[in-house]
């Protein structure tokens, strides 16, 4: 026993250090036996492997002298963040069970699990229309609503744009100069409340709206739409996003970011709305979308912004008491589109 203590090692192998959720990775143990005297009875266990793989228990292995015992294990990687393989405990007896001893081993080993991003650019996404022209425009799109100015007339003017009556009244020719909306912008504020990881369930889902939300904003950097995020978190984050240095930045952030926000995500959203100019595209993405998420909706509409809600829908109807297929009717009733995120995503699998 003395001699096994003293010869026993162990450490972890794997494919890679960098998965995206829902990648499978071969990871293997491997425990040697640097001495001549073989190990009967060793039992092999690791933290890590018992959070990842369902009715884990270790396994219980015989090292010859001078050998090495090579353990495979196939885990499929649900939820993102940091994993720490480094944490082996090896628990030796001898074969009559009289001794025991438990070598614990630490090498520095961390792999890192990304959100997984899916390409949403041949994906129809319904609502689409309401930020089309964001991703079309260049240099602004003109809002023939609202008149910012009148000048005279210069060769080459759109001719749509001549103010015919005032024209008429002086005799010559005046143009109207209308008010731009960006064609480089677009804002999302993502409700990561703590009500996201009430339970299992809650957690899947919730890593699903995290891949939703960076596939989207990767949708908008390829499409040079510069991004503001605003992630209703406990520290609270806004994130501005135009390169693919700024979208890793987000990967990042999410490695270790989850659903702790307490502040209510309607007041997180009232307080950070002096940074969105009017008119201007905001999406919404959140798990359920509850009445009071509803009616600052409508207000946001009526107050002239352009409203997406990302949402969704494939879980009990009473999530938090939130009714939200009902909401969700009401918002596509008042002309708010509303996009089921999870089934973006199963279309994109396909």
């Amino acid at each position: 026993m003395s001699m096994a203590k003293k010869s026993l090692y162990a450490k972890f192998r794997c494919d890679s250090k960098i998965y995206n959720v829902g990648d499978i990775a071969n990871v293997t143990i491997i425990v040697e036996n640097l001495g001549v005297i073989p190990t009967p009875c060793v039992h092999v266990e690791s933290r890590v492997l018992s959070s990842l793989i369902q009715g884990y228990q270790g396994d219980l292995i015989y090292v010859g002298g001078d050998k090495g015992i090579w353990i495979n294990n196939n885990i499929t990687f649900t939820k993102r963040g940091v994993y720490d393989f480094g944490d082996i405990s090896l628990k030796v007896n001898d074969l009559l069970l009289i001794f025991k001893s438990v070598i614990n081993i630490h090498n520095e080993l961390n792999i890192k699990v990304y959100p997984k991003v899916y390409d949403l650019g041949n994906i129809n996404l319904s609502g689409r229309n309401s930020y089309e022209n964001l991703i079309n425009g260049k240099n602004g799109i003109d809002d023939f609503t609202l008149i910012k100015d009148i000048r005279k007339y210069n060769t080459g003017d759109n001719l749509k744009k001549v103010h015919w009556k005032l024209s008429a009244k002086h005799g010559e020719l005046y143009v109207k100069n209308f008010d731009s909306v960006s064609g480089k912008e677009c804002n999302l504020f993502v409700n990561m409340h703590t009500d996201n990881l009430d339970n299992d369930l809650f957690e899947i889902i919730e890593e699903d709206m995290v891949d939703f939300l960076v596939s989207l904003a990767k949708y908008m950097m390829i499409n040079k739409i510069r991004t503001k995020l605003f992630i209703h978190a406990k520290e609270q984050k806004n994130i501005e996003m135009e390169s693919i240095e700024d979208f890793q930045g987000l990967m990042e952030y999410f490695l270790k970011a989850k659903s702790d926000g307490t502040l209510e995500f309607t007041s997180f959203v009232k307080s950070n709305l002096q940074h969105v100019p009017k008119r201007n595209w905001i999406g919404f993405v959140s798990i359920a979308v509850d009445d009071s998420l509803r009616n600052m909706l409508m207000n946001l509409k009526g107050m002239g912004y352009r409203v997406n809600v990302f949402y969704y829908a494939n879980i009990l109807n009473n999530f938090k008491n939130t009714n939200t297929f009902k909401n969700i009717d009401l918002l596509k009733n008042v002309g708010i589109d509303c996009i089921n995120f999870k089934q973006i995503i199963e279309k994109v699998k396909q």
